[in-house]
């Protein structure tokens, strides 16, 4: 018994029968968030031409906040579109995000079985080629560890402070020099949530998307450009840094530990950022979310339930 809370393990059962309740649902439950990290499992990533996050925009032109088109998910369609018109998948997401491709229409195409099973293979080749990816990610890392030595715990780490890549690994460099063993990055706020503060009336540090001059961006008229610097907190960024980090490992003679920490709505591409990109650390705290940033219970843990299975 406590005074406060009375009998401890009726308070227990109550959890338990309210974790497995509200897990199962979570496990069985799609997102917005969820479908984003989806299509960059698939190949997707960057910006489209008009400086918008190009998951997200493929995501939004297809589900237009109809619930129905959110639970079938979008990567069948998607994979169909690919099929259809002989694209790879970033470009077909280009086209999608122009408007030259309906993803609508691709998925009236899956009533036909013949058509749907050629997607869904083609849906396996995609995520077996990533998941490839991440399995030798993993290798890498252990590999790493057992050559560079691990530093003895407790490990001390910090947050970097500069938002932008260039500047975040001169403060990288310096970090570890000084006997850094880990190195946290904030990831910065995504559009979604953006939008949800706006409409809330709160402020919000998004993404430099609308300011491609800032630090440049991929369009398939031009190509890539390297004006400026992605943030840190982005997948190029994360990517940078991991290979800097390497390399000043292996100059050390210790590995250097990667975190990433992210806001709300941010769980399941935060997850596939790690895998793909080798982070060694996640923050993630699904009540810190549903309480400190109002996310409603059911979207909080189909993300974070998502993002543990990736």
């Amino acid at each position: 018994m406590s005074a406060e809370w009375g009998n401890v393990d009726r308070l227990a059962h109550l959890a338990e029968t309210l974790a497995g309740s509200w897990g199962a649902r979570a496990r069985a439950s799609t997102t917005i968030g969820q479908e984003r990290a989806i299509l960059r499992l698939l190949g997707v990533h960057g910006i489209d031409a008009a400086g918008r996050p190009l998951a997200g925009e493929v995501v939004d032109r297809y589900v237009g906040g109809d619930a129905a088109r959110l639970a079938g998910g979008v990567a069948l369609p998607f994979a169909m579109a690919l099929l259809e018109y002989d694209v790879p998948a970033q470009q077909g997401a280009l086209d999608v995000a122009s408007g030259a491709i309906d993803l609508a229409l691709e998925a009236e195409l899956l009533r036909e079985p013949d058509r749907r099973a050629v997607a869904e293979q083609e849906i396996t080749r995609l995520a077996g080629q990533a998941l490839e990816r991440i399995d030798a990610n993993r290798i890498a890392r252990r590999e790493l560890l057992s050559v560079l030595g691990d530093a003895p715990r407790p490990w001390i780490g910090t947050t970097i402070a500069e938002p932008l890549t260039d500047r975040a690994i001169e403060e990288a460099v310096g970090r570890v020099g000084d006997g850094i063993d880990l190195l946290r990055v904030e990831v910065p706020v995504g559009r979604e949530l953006a939008t949800r503060l706006a409409d809330a009336g709160q402020e919000a540090t998004a993404w430099p998307w609308i300011d491609p001059e800032r630090w440049g961006s991929e369009t398939p008229a031009a190509g890539p450009r390297t004006v400026g610097s992605p943030p840190i907190g982005s997948q190029r960024g994360i990517g940078e840094l991991r290979h800097v980090l390497d390399e000043i490992g292996a100059g050390r003679r210790g590995y250097v530990r990667l975190a990433t920490a992210a806001p709300a709505l941010a769980a399941p591409e935060q997850s596939l950022v790690a895998a793909l990109e080798r982070v060694d650390v996640i923050e993630a705290d699904v009540m810190a979310e549903i309480v400190a940033g109002s996310v409603d219970p059911d979207r909080a843990l189909a993300d974070h339930a998502f993002a543990h299975r990736l």
